[in-house]
């Protein structure tokens, strides 16, 4: 198949194992690629491939970690894309995984106008101060921790507390708390932006169904950085087609201790750097048989990945077996 010359040109461009990566067939592939190796050089590239190949550029999505990425991604795509001629609104979406799950709320119906900080609802509970710096931690990363990773609800946690043996109790109440004053307030935070698209796509086939479509072919950057929400989110939209590309750090591991962990906390799991190493099922991210580690030369291969996180795997797609591509280090 011929394709756009200047694609061909930016392929041209490449070394053998970026160009593997970014012409792989579709998914699920996962792409290991370490810090220096044009990552970003490889994720625009197999766009332009995407879209040059035949893949309609409003069905494809992909989703970084935080908002600088995106719109460095954005950008570059933008240049990229510019010989293809493709309409504005027809561009492929480049999202964080909040914006991804705001829009899907937005289109779900659901008001997303009063998005509120967690630090300023925790100062009006506690009479307009300031909670310590200890305490603010403290909260932020149990309330993360209930609602992300046990999916309470303020009537759920509040049956909790009349348990007599339950460790804790005062992180429950200020959870209740917490959540009672975002009804009330007809308002949101930022976890709650993937945990309600979530339930959003869930209740609602036509949803799904639609964002299935925009997500046709779905790229997920820094996929050892995502926590369990956001790879439930990525995991729902794929669906059964999964054609999903997955690029992420495998030096970014930090063994039986790292993000995601059943032991960690939501900030840790934000904080740390980790994922994508082989392991049992207390390590994070995604989990193989075999380590993929690849930094000094391509490698393409076939294992048998599971999408886990702690004890729970994620999603219903069961065994993730699809192609690894190591894409090396360049200093």
């Amino acid at each position: 198949m011929s394709i756009h010359p200047a694609v061909e040109e930016r392929l041209g461009r490449l070394a053998p194992d970026q160009r593997a990566a970014a012409t792989a067939p579709a998914g699920p592939v996962l792409c290991v690629a370490p810090a220096g190796s044009g990552k970003t050089t490889t994720l625009v590239a197999r766009i332009c491939w995407l879209v040059a190949t035949g893949a309609s550029p409003e069905q494809v999505t992909a989703v970084t970690f935080n908002k600088r990425a995106a719109d460095e991604l954005g950008e570059r795509l933008a240049t990229a894309l510019a010989p293809l001629e493709v309409p504005e609104n027809l561009a492929p979406r480049v999202r964080t995984f909040h914006a991804l799950g705001r829009e899907v709320l937005v289109d779900a119906g659901v008001s997303v106008a009063n998005l509120v900080d967690r630090a300023d609802v925790l100062m009006a509970l506690n009479g307009g101060h300031r909670v310590s710096p200890a305490n603010q931690r403290r909260f932020d990363d149990g309330f993360s921790r209930l609602k992300l990773d046990q999916g309470l609800s303020a009537d759920a946690a509040a049956d909790k507390l009349g348990r007599p043996d339950l460790p804790d109790t005062d992180l429950l109440r200020a959870f209740v708390a917490y959540e009672r004053w975002l009804a009330e307030h007809h308002a949101l935070d930022f976890d709650d932006l993937v945990r309600r698209a979530i339930f959003a796509l869930r209740d609602d086939g036509g949803l799904l169904d639609r964002w299935r479509r925009n997500c046709s072919t779905l790229l997920v950057d820094e996929v050892q950085d995502v926590d369990r929400s956001q790879l439930d989110l990525a995991v729902l939209l794929a669906g059964e087609r999964r054609d999903v590309f997955l690029v992420g750090d495998d030096d970014q591991t930090s063994g039986p201790t790292c993000r995601g962990s059943a032991s960690s906390t939501p900030r840790e799991r934000r904080d740390q750097a980790s994922a994508l190493s082989a392991g049992t099922a207390g390590s994070s991210g995604i989990s193989t048989t075999e380590s993929p580690r690849v930094n000094s030369a391509s490698k393409s291969a076939t294992t048998t990945w599971s999408l886990r996180l702690g004890q729970m795997k994620i999603g219903q797609i069961g065994p993730y077996e699809g192609d690894v591509l190591g894409v090396a280090t360049r200093i």
